[in-house]
């Protein structure tokens, strides 16, 4: 395949991304210079730009995507075809919904094979064992998507109980667990400001996230507190101070 450039979405003119997964820095025009790359813990391939004095970790995925493919709208997100995180070749990647994604593992990548124990929600015991989250899920008749997201810690529960793969139930995920489960936990407590998008005057305050969402009928709110949107039903959502 021959390897194509184009401007990083929202640097133009200072960085290139290629359809092979490489990025150039545009700041010397003279001598274009390809950047190096990081890997973080979970396998992603990851880079630093530079924009206004303002350095920011950006996902090279995410940049391949968005200028050879399109826009990643809210909800959306990239998927890597063959499974593995560090080939960002467009061929690689493809724009999905957050639920394709967990089912592309599950079924193409064979995650959905791998045994599960459910568990009870509260002291994380082992209930019951499963041959794979597609057994797991038709018995059940749980989701499939959302079991799996549960093992991988992406969400807390499905179908009422806690989930996690056989062969990485030990002290430290179940104590990974807990700990997200209790972040949850508090920040639903934490006070939370409706405000007008144009003026930024505070119109309401709330006891949390879903007092807020039941009065106000918007489930989106706790995605705009935690930065993922800009509004929620028309209004900004922030903690209060």
């Amino acid at each position: 395949m021959k390897e194509l450039w184009r401007d990083v979405i929202g640097y133009e003119g200072e960085y290139m991304v290629s359809n092979k997964g490489r990025v150039m820095s545009l700041k010397d025009p003279n001598k274009p210079k390809i950047l190096k790359t990081f890997m973080n813990r979970k396998g992603y391939i990851r880079i630093n730009l530079l924009k206004n004095g303002k350095m920011k970790q950006v996902f090279v995925h995410r940049l391949v995507a968005e200028a050879f493919i399109g826009e990643i709208c809210n909800g959306m997100t990239v998927n890597h075809i063959d499974g593995n995180k560090a080939n960002n070749n467009v061929s690689n990647l493809e724009i999905v919904t957050q639920s394709e994604n967990a089912l592309h593992s599950c079924y193409v990548l064979g995650n959905g094979i791998r045994p599960v124990y459910m568990l009870d929600k509260d002291t994380f015991e082992v209930l019951r064992e499963f041959p794979s989250i597609i057994l797991a899920s038709k018995e059940m008749r749980i989701d499939d998507g959302a079991i799996y997201k549960v093992c991988s810690n992406q969400r807390n529960f499905a179908g009422g109980y806690s989930w996690v793969f056989k062969d990485e139930y030990n002290a430290e995920t179940i104590k990974k667990k807990k700990e997200k489960l209790k972040t949850k936990f508090q920040s639903s407590k934490k006070r939370v400001c409706k405000i007008d998008p144009k003026t930024m005057k505070v119109l309401a305050v709330y006891d949390g996230i879903r007092e807020a969402e039941r009065i106000n009928g918007i489930s989106t709110i706790k995605h705009c507190v935690s930065g993922r949107v800009k509004t929620a039903g028309g209004y900004v959502w922030k903690y209060a101070q």
